[in-house]
């Protein structure tokens, strides 16, 4: 649903996708861009952090309001959100959980009565580069993706043949530049054409971007904000010029360190099973840090007991 949501209001005019095949004068670095993608993922391990998204449609009519929360472990996120669509005569709530997890992507409805309902489950997908669109991590990603789609996986070759896409420059400004590296694309998406102009910021993650077309322009900003080492995005906005509203708006508040354990991405919070082979690890009580600490002190003992008896024969 959030996700077509999200196509229904901004996808059909944000075709910014990118490539590295074909950029006249300086090739786009693709093995560094990865790189600082790696790093941008890196960076969003052992948060806790809330999202506060406002959107609406064209007209102004409907109005789209998300309030998530984000807990994060390496290799792990767990998202809740609270969606409320409001028209002209009514408004609308649903509550739904996101977990991403190593074994697989699952989505969790929460119904009015407290009870959750396992809504989507996909094994297939064991790293946000590999997830379409959500309310949760699909805004957070923003920094390293389009509106659709992570840059890394359009740069590698990774999408549909109906998604052509010319890039037409890349270039580098000063190192003291907020923008220094700037890409430029024509794209011809189902039939669709379009130009946009990427700039990024010196960790090359998007900074702003700007699409046109016959009918269309849409600009994209991101600001970001310092966490210890760590680069963050604070606010994202999207608009469409010529639109009466504000577009598409994500804030970022309340970053502090989490320190968790796997079970606070289990399903069995939600009284949910696990899927066949999923790790005990996830069960509340199944204590693995213990399990953990006893296999590092049997292998000590083993140890010990092993050069206890070297010595004794060598005596």
């Amino acid at each position: 649903m959030a996700a077509s949501r999200l196509a229904a209001l901004f996808l059909p005019m944000w075709f910014a996708l990118f490539s590295s095949r074909g950029v006249e004068g300086q090739v786009f670095p693709l093995d560094e861009y990865d790189t600082h993608v790696r790093n941008y993922l890196a960076s969003l391990e052992n948060l806790a952090f809330d999202i506060a998204v406002t959107n609406q449609t064209l007209d102004g009519e409907m109005r789209f309001e998300d309030d998530s929360s984000v807990v994060t472990m390496p290799g792990h996120f767990r998202v809740k959100t609270t969606t409320r669509i409001r028209d002209k005569d009514s408004v609308e709530t649903r509550t739904e959980w996101e977990l991403l997890r190593p074994d697989g992507f699952f989505l969790i409805r929460e119904t009015p009565e407290g009870k959750h309902l396992l809504k989507e489950i996909d094994l297939s997908i064991t790293s946000p580069l590999s997830l379409d669109p959500t309310p949760g991590i699909g805004v957070l990603l923003n920094p390293i993706t389009n509106t659709q789609y992570p840059l890394i996986r359009l740069l590698r070759g990774g999408m549909r043949k109906t998604h052509v896409v010319n890039p037409t420059s890349f270039s580098k400004r000063a190192a003291t530049s907020d923008t220094p590296y700037t890409l430029r694309v024509s794209n011809s998406i189902n039939g669709n054409r379009s130009d946009a102009e990427i700039r990024l910021n010196e960790r090359w993650l998007i900074k702003s971007s700007k699409l046109t077309s016959d009918n269309l322009e849409l600009t994209r900003d991101i600001a970001y904000t310092e966490f210890g080492e760590r680069l963050l995005p604070s606010r994202i906005t999207i608009k469409r010029a010529g639109a009466s509203g504000p577009g598409f708006v994500a804030e970022f508040r309340n970053y502090k360190a989490y320190q968790g354990s796997l079970p606070d991405f289990s399903l069995t919070q939600f009284g949910l099973p696990e899927p066949r082979g999923a790790s005990s690890m996830y069960q509340a009580g199944s204590r693995w840090y213990l399990w953990l600490t006893g296999l590092a002190l049997a292998a000590l003992g083993i140890g010990a007991v092993l050069r206890w008896h070297a010595k004794k024969r060598a005596a």
